[in-house]
């Protein structure tokens, strides 16, 4: 079965107690193509939020009503991550090397702590002790948030540009989901751009997809412009939710 993305955003999640929020986005992984988080919307503005729920379990859409049951309870959305949490590759900010690696190089002590030489005073030591502390709770503090380098947004990814081999340029509607009782799978892109093809929109194969690049928001293909153009239509398909 198969659905296409930007329809599913705006539909409801249906937790196990009943409806809560909104789906406002999809994140999936651009090497194994696995939907891996459902972004959720929960109530309105200014007191609204955001957050991120796992894929696993979810059931499949229901198109009249909307729905994507969803195997948690309400409580446990509301209390899932907020996002920024676990940010998509765009949105996420390079680790300080001194953060990650390293203590301040003008530390001479173990651990980076000031030295205690024989002889100190009783309060300095107690001052290099309280000092240790202090150090070891900023430390903490600064641990950088682990990072995900493969994850990446569909509302975002879905306004890329499709660059083929041979440099051409097309223009990337949207993606097709496969949902057959198991992970949520992106099998398709749909391409399609009006100045070659009028009218028509072909289907691209992930497996032929190369790179996501979100500084130059393109997706490198591995197929030339020609190739791609005899590629199979979309109305090849069966679609749920054209």
């Amino acid at each position: 079965m198969l659905w296409r993305a930007k329809k599913l955003r705006g539909y409801t999640p249906k937790a196990i107690q009943g409806r809560i929020g909104t789906v406002s986005d999809l994140f999936f992984h651009d090497q194994t193509w696995c939907i891996e988080n459902l972004l959720i919307k929960l109530g309105t503005w200014p007191h609204s939020k955001e957050v991120l729920i796992g894929a696993e379990g979810l059931g499949a859409p229901l198109q009249e009503e909307k729905e994507i049951s969803i195997p948690l309870t309400k409580a446990q959305i509301e209390q899932s991550p907020l996002k920024g949490t676990v940010p998509p590759v765009s949105q996420q900010e390079p680790i300080p090397l001194q953060t990650a690696h390293h203590d301040p190089p003008f530390l001479g002590g173990p651990e980076g702590f000031p030295p205690v030489f024989p002889g100190m005073q009783p309060g300095a030591i107690v001052m290099v002790e309280a000092e240790k502390e202090l150090m070891k709770a900023q430390r903490h503090m600064q641990k950088p948030t682990a990072q995900k380098p493969h994850l990446r947004s569909i509302k975002e990814v879905v306004g890329y540009t499709l660059v083929t081999s041979d440099g051409k340029k097309v223009r990337m509607e949207d993606f097709m989901i496969e949902m057959n009782n198991g992970p949520w799978l992106i099998r398709w892109v749909i391409a399609s751009e009006y100045k070659w093809w009028p009218g028509k929109r072909v289907l691209l194969g992930t497996e032929e997809i190369l790179k996501v690049d979100c500084g130059s928001q393109t997706v490198q293909v591995e197929l030339t412009h020609n190739e791609l153009s005899v590629s199979p239509e979309i109305d090849s398909l069966t679609e749920v939710n054209r």
